[in-house]
C-alpha cells in the first residue's frame, strides 16, 4: 500500500499526457455542461472538481454534475459532455449511465483500466466515443489509488476545453506532492498515533463533503 502511495503523483503526468492526446482530436465547440458518471473510487475526482466549483465558481456552478447511480440525473444531449470512468470497466452503474448518455446524443469520454466500457466505447466509436486506458499497475492495486489519475484527467480535460479558469498544472503539483512525501509520511504517523483506538470523526463543510471529507473517510476504513 505505501508504494502506491509514494508513486501516486507519477499518475498526474500519465492522465495529463492522456488527456493532451484526447484534446488534439477535439473538433467543435466546448460543451455546456459536463457530468462525471461513476462509482466509489471513481467518482472522488468529481468531488473534488465540485470543491473547486463551489470555492471558486470554476466551472460555473451547475454546469458540473456527478452521476453516481444507474442514472445521469441531469438532461444531457449534443452539448453536453459525460465522462465515464470505471476503474475496473465493469461497474454496472456506470454503465448503464454510460449507455444513457450514447443514447441521448451526448459527447462521451469512457476511462477504463479494460473491461466493458472499453469494449463499448470501441463499439461506439463511430458515434463519437472516446476512449482512454488507465495504464496497468501492480498487483493489489484498488480503483481509490486511481485517484490522481482520474483528477488529473478531469481537470486537464476541464481546463484543456476552456471550462476551468483555475490554473492545473500537472508537472508542477507532482514536483510538490514528492517533494512532501517524507514530510506527510511522518505526520500522518503523527495523527495515528494520536487517534489509538478510538473512532475518527471526519466534520467538513459542505463544500468538502464529496472531495476531501469523503476521501479522508474512505481511508480511515479502507487503509487504515
Amino acid at each position: 500500500m505505501r508504494r502506491f502511495i509514494v508513486d501516486g503523483p507519477r499518475q498526474l503526468s500519465e492522465a495529463a499526457e492522456a488527456a493532451r492526446d484526447l484534446l488534439e482530436q477535439w473538433s467543435g465547440p466546448p460543451p455546456e455542461r459536463v457530468v462525471l458518471a461513476g462509482m466509489g473510487g471513481s467518482a472522488l475526482s468529481g468531488g473534488i472538481v465540485e470543491a473547486l466549483s463551489l470555492l471558486r465558481g470554476t466551472p460555473p456552478r451547475g454546469s458540473f454534475h456527478v452521476a453516481r447511480e444507474y442514472d445521469l440525473r441531469v438532461p444531457v444531449g449534443p452539448k453536453t459532455l459525460v465522462i465515464a470512468i470505471s476503474y475496473s470497466g465493469d461497474t454496472e452503474e456506470t454503465l448503464s449511465a454510460y449507455r444513457q448518455a450514447v443514447t441521448a446524443g451526448a459527447q462521451v469520454i469512457a476511462v477504463a483500466s479494460g473491461g466493458r466500457l472499453l469494449d463499448a466505447a470501441a463499439e461506439d466509436r463511430d458515434q463519437g466515443v472516446r476512449s482512454v486506458t488507465i495504464p496497468p499497475q501492480a498487483p493489489g492495486f484498488q480503483p481509490r489509488f486511481s485517484l490522481y489519475y482520474t483528477s488529473a484527467f478531469v481537470l486537464s480535460i476541464l481546463r484543456g476545453l476552456g471550462l476551468l479558469e483555475h490554473p492545473f498544472e500537472p508537472a508542477a503539483l507532482r514536483l510538490q506532492l514528492e517533494g512532501l512525501m517524507d514530510s506527510s509520511e511522518a505526520v500522518g504517523e503523527t495523527l495515528g498515533a494520536s487517534l489509538g483506538g478510538g473512532i475518527p470523526v471526519v466534520y467538513s463543510s459542505p463544500c468538502f463533503e464529496t472531495g476531501l471529507a469523503r476521501i479522508w473517510k474512505i481511508k480511515f476504513q479502507e487503509n487504515a
